[in-house]
């Protein structure tokens, strides 16, 4: 579930285990002043939370 943070800014959390040790992981999502959004460590997440979020921007996103 994508969870504002501040103005702009967004965070979503997963559970993930690596090497059966409960690490998890965690997706940033910032709206630049341009409009587009950048997704910093992406996760899978529902159409739904995209859609919000999408509905007149362009998205990049990084590994």
């Amino acid at each position: 579930m994508l969870r504002e943070i501040d103005n702009n800014l967004w965070v979503a959390e997963q559970p993930f285990k690596y090497w059966g040790l409960e690490v998890g992981a965690r997706m940033t999502v910032i709206r630049l002043i341009s409009g587009e959004l950048i997704v910093i460590s992406p996760i899978q997440t529902g159409w739904c939370y995209w859609f919000k979020l999408t509905s007149s921007t362009k998205l990049r996103h990084y590994n």
